[in-house]
């Protein structure tokens, strides 16, 4: 993107936009919307340099009070950089004075890993309740699964109907009709 757009607000202005029409919100070809500031080459080196160039404004301005972050690496189709290598980088290069908090952070480090490419942004401590800029999830949330209260049983799930535990069991609506 050109410098004037700034791509962690352009994604958030979408998900807040989103996030207020739950019910007008339709879009055909995507679900999440993953705002990258900096990309680059994804080995050790690169990995630092990016995390140096986007962390600085961050964690590193005089003046700045101690923040708590956390760091949430994805990593597809690559395997040169492992997990623990990406949160160790990243971890080094936020330095000392912050504190890491999975779950309530203040800035969520996001890093993403495909194939041989690295990308590194810095979002707010609204991205989880944003459902992690999910757009289907905003506006058409699923259902939650609540667990059973202590000492309760969950229950019972459905029973299957086969007359024969040896068939095997129907998946779709094509295979109950090869089974029949």
């Amino acid at each position: 993107t050109a410098p004037p757009i700034v791509p962690v607000d352009f994604v958030r202005r979408i998900v807040l936009d989103a996030a207020e029409r739950r019910s007008q919100v339709q879009t055909r070809h995507v679900k999440r919307l993953t705002p990258m500031t900096l990309m680059g080459k994804a080995f050790e080196r690169e990995l630092e340099l990016l995390a140096r160039t986007i962390l600085g404004p961050h964690f590193h301005e005089a003046g700045l009070a101690p923040k708590k972050f956390a760091i949430r690496p994805t990593i597809r189709k690559h395997n040169v950089l492992t997990r623990d290598v990406v949160i160790q980088k990243v971890a080094e290069v936020v330095g000392p004075g912050h504190s890491v908090d999975l779950t309530h952070y203040d800035v969520l480090i996001l890093v993403e890993v495909y194939k041989n490419i690295c990308g590194i942004s810095v979002v707010g401590g609204d991205f989880d309740v944003l459902k992690r800029y999910n757009l289907a999830e905003l506006s058409h949330p699923t259902a939650t699964v609540h667990a059973a209260p202590a000492g309760q049983t969950p229950p019972p799930a459905e029973a299957t109907t086969n007359k024969d535990p040896s068939e095997p069991t129907p998946t779709s609506d094509r295979d109950r009709g090869q089974l029949a």
